[in-house]
């Protein structure tokens, strides 16, 4: 007998039943297949950085950003595969906010003993997500605010209240707000291939963290690399993704 009240237990049981027609939707198509390998591939070399060695204070403050991201992406996997795009979507907002920090801290190495240590007031005047992003685009020269565009994107779709929100509420955008978890294929592969972007990012400051810090090119750098290679090629072959 079930401890779950009978409505969560049935709950659950869509929850399920929807992970399983989204796997089998999704079997035989391409574009899903390359964003969940580059989703893989960022989760596994970031599980990789964790078990790396070494235990200086710095090393160990990137060790949690990058774990705080595997386990973001996992959840927003998850929540995606069961029916829960805008709840996905608000873990995805929280890894788009860790992959520019990653990112910064890499720039800025002297600063990640200062983020980690800093008090209240000190990461209010320096180190909001704002802050972050305009060094981020100072740095690349970008004057198009793509990342604070992408950043508020998330925020109106899952972050905050707003009516905004309603877009990833409904089945289509003519149906009623839907409660509980529903499955639309277009608005999954959307989430997915954001997921994807989102995963690179993180990959992409942790390999080069790593680069930096170790001589051999471990097992799961090289599977990131080359998975992101060709993901990148075949997504992004003209344009940056640092900016997004």
């Amino acid at each position: 007998m079930s401890s779950l009240p009978p409505n969560l237990n049935s709950l659950h049981k869509q929850e399920e039943q929807l992970r399983q027609k989204a796997l089998e939707n999704i079997e035989n198509d391409t574009d899903f297949a390359l964003h969940l390998k580059m989703v893989e591939a960022a989760m596994d070399l970031s599980e990789s950085f964790r078990q790396s060695k070494g235990e200086d204070e710095e090393l160990n403050v990137l060790r949690v950003l990058s774990i705080r991201t595997f386990n973001a992406l996992g959840a927003s996997l998850k929540l995606a595969f069961s029916g829960y795009n805008q709840n996905a979507a608000l873990q995805m907002r929280d890894i788009l906010e860790t992959a520019f920090l990653l990112d910064y801290l890499l720039m800025e190495k002297g600063q990640i003993l200062a983020w980690w240590n800093a008090d209240g007031k000190t990461r209010r005047a320096k180190y909001t997500p704002a802050k972050i992003r305009e060094a981020l685009d100072r740095r690349d020269g970008f004057k198009n605010n793509k990342r604070r565009d992408t950043y508020l994107m998330f925020c109106d779709l899952a972050g905050h209240p707003n009516r905004h929100m309603t877009h990833m509420l409904r089945p289509t955008p003519e149906s009623e707000i839907a409660a509980g978890p529903f499955m639309e294929m277009t608005g999954l592969k959307a989430t997915i291939g954001e997921m994807a972007k989102l995963a690179f990012q993180v990959g992409v400051s942790i390999n080069s963290y790593m680069d930096q810090r170790y001589t051999i090119i471990n097992p799961s750098q090289a599977q990131f690399l080359l998975v992101s290679t060709n993901w990148k090629k075949t997504y992004f072959s003209q344009t940056s993704v640092r900016n997004r």
